[in-house]
């Protein structure tokens, strides 16, 4: 069954994911600051370019479509800088914390734009949607980042959540 594409719900829903697209670049280039970790930095600028091409690919959708909504982009500018208050909240917090924290959004976003990509090949199957694009192509392109990022999360978790166990800490210090 085909059906008509609702073109202002998919500009608005569009230009949701590109406010989300600014957050997240904004948000890797928080992690990137002060990063020890060798390579991290290296593999966050690969990351960035990647998002970065897809915001291009997406703006050229949303223009295809509709227009851009500037109110959703400041709306998700604001959000980030409140969410980097949070992740940077005070020196007595862990860095690890903050870190985990950050990773974890990041993933959150990295799935949202999986979802994205496989919502837009879904409506392309249901209704006359003509961009050109492979959006299941685009969707697997993420799946990386995920596992990656996912990987990085888990770790962070352990780093940032668990601390030595006073019972070994003392054994090894009698030891």
């Amino acid at each position: 069954m085909n059906t008509a594409v609702d073109r202002d719900a998919l500009t608005t829903y569009l230009n949701d994911h590109l406010a989300g697209s600014v957050a997240a670049l904004d948000l890797m280039d928080h992690l990137a600051e002060g990063e020890q970790e060798p390579g991290f930095e290296a593999w966050l600028a690969e990351l960035r370019a990647d998002v970065k091409q897809e915001q291009r690919t997406l703006q050229e959708l949303v223009d295809s479509i509709g227009s851009e909504n500037p109110v959703a982009q400041a709306m998700a500018w604001m959000g980030e800088k409140m969410a980097r208050i949070k992740v940077g909240r005070s020196a007595a917090d862990p860095a690890s914390l903050r870190r985990f924290e950050a990773l974890e959004a990041l993933a959150l976003g990295f799935c949202g734009r999986r979802m994205l990509w496989r919502t837009l090949a879904h409506l392309a199957e249901h209704s006359p949607l003509r961009s050109g694009l492979s959006f299941d192509e685009l969707a697997a392109r993420v799946e990386p980042h995920i596992a990656a990022l996912e990987k990085l999360r888990l770790q962070a978790a352990l780093d940032a959540l668990t601390r030595p166990d006073d019972a070994e800490t003392d054994e090894v210090a009698r030891g």
